[in-house]
């Protein structure tokens, strides 16, 4: 049980700083963009960080950091940093057909991150224990 309050807890802090942290991005560092070109590299740079958190979790032992990273970074900042949610409003606000293609380049390039991000962070990982 405490362990679920701690996770629980934990996702919500986390969340709360990534949604903070997606406002400030999109208003403030990505200010000169297209909020579809925005809403797209911010959900690109938060796949391959969710790729590379995902691998160091997986390749090292379990530890409180792990903890941290894997439900507070992981699920909680990067959750709420890239969003769905927006995603699909922004995708409702277009004819279908564009919609379709900002939703289908979002996902192909996240997806893309994330992979490339896993493989470097294997790749970096292996050479460190050596």
């Amino acid at each position: 049980m405490k362990l679920r309050v701690l996770t629980l807890l934990t996702a919500a802090l986390f969340g709360a700083l990534g949604a903070a942290l997606r406002v400030f991005t999109e208003n403030d560092l990505l200010s000169d963009f297209s909020s579809e070109a925005a809403l797209i590299l911010i959900n690109v740079v938060g796949s391959a960080c969710l790729g590379a958190i995902t691998v160091y979790c997986e390749e090292r032992p379990a530890s409180c950091l792990d903890f941290l990273l894997n439900k507070g970074v992981g699920t909680g900042l990067l959750g709420s940093f890239t969003t769905f949610s927006a995603l699909s409003l922004l995708c409702l606000n277009h004819d279908f057909v564009s919609g379709t293609c900002y939703m289908a380049l979002s996902i192909t390039l996240g997806a893309a991150a994330a992979l490339a991000a896993m493989r470097l962070s294997k790749r970096l990982l292996q050479n460190s224990y050596h």
